[in-house]
């Protein structure tokens, strides 16, 4: 499924310190998330966590790029960044239909925690009898 993936090109450092910075990236983008979604209703939350998602996949491939200059000598320093996805783009994300690479299959898990963490905040608190 995953075969040609850049990940397994990378040395067992190079492929921990990916991972390291993708949980880094994650922690810190739901931290976020949940900062603002906990104040918000659901529907503002599902619109929110769409928002997020939509600039993770669009911001951090810079991210990823700084650390591939430290894995890889002579890569330039230069700016990665391209036009954010559209909705197709977002979609295929998140129904796994987009490339089979880790990344893309990474980012629709970041997508639907977040939805899940969007009902779980909905829920209602259980009452003491």
């Amino acid at each position: 499924m995953y075969e040609g993936d850049t990940f397994f090109n990378l040395t067992i450092l190079g492929r921990s310190g990916l991972v390291a910075l993708s949980i880094t990236l994650f922690v810190v983008t739901m931290t976020a998330f949940y900062v603002i979604a906990k104040r918000i209703s659901l529907a503002s939350r599902i619109v929110t966590a769409m928002v997020f998602l939509w600039a993770f996949i669009w911001l951090s491939p810079q991210i990823y790029y700084l650390y591939y200059i430290f894995l890889f000598e002579g890569l330039p320093l230069q700016n990665v960044i391209h036009q954010p996805p559209n909705a197709q783009e977002i979609l295929s994300i998140m129904t796994f239909t987009s490339d089979a690479w880790l990344s893309a299959h990474a980012k629709a898990v970041l997508g639907w925690t977040m939805i899940l963490l969007s009902f779980w905040l909905a829920r209602k608190p259980p009452t003491l009898k």
